[in-house]
């Protein structure tokens, strides 16, 4: 977000939008998406959050116990 932030300090206006636009994009992305709707929707899915093969379940239920 830095960085972006930083193209908003430019002296064209293309860059200075683009530059804005990308760094509350990032921070929306950080904040809403990876703090809100991830943990919630993996804490809906329980059991069905696991997508992997069944030699993994297998092993992952083995190290786990659960």
């Amino acid at each position: 977000m830095v960085v972006f932030a930083g193209f908003a300090a430019g002296d064209l206006l293309i860059i200075k939008q683009l530059g804005v636009g990308l760094a509350i994009a990032v921070l929306l992305d950080a904040t809403l998406i990876r703090l809100l709707l991830t943990p919630a929707l993996m804490t809906l899915l329980k059991e069905r959050n696991w997508a992997g093969p069944a030699f993994a379940q297998r092993a992952s239920r083995k190290l786990w116990h659960y």
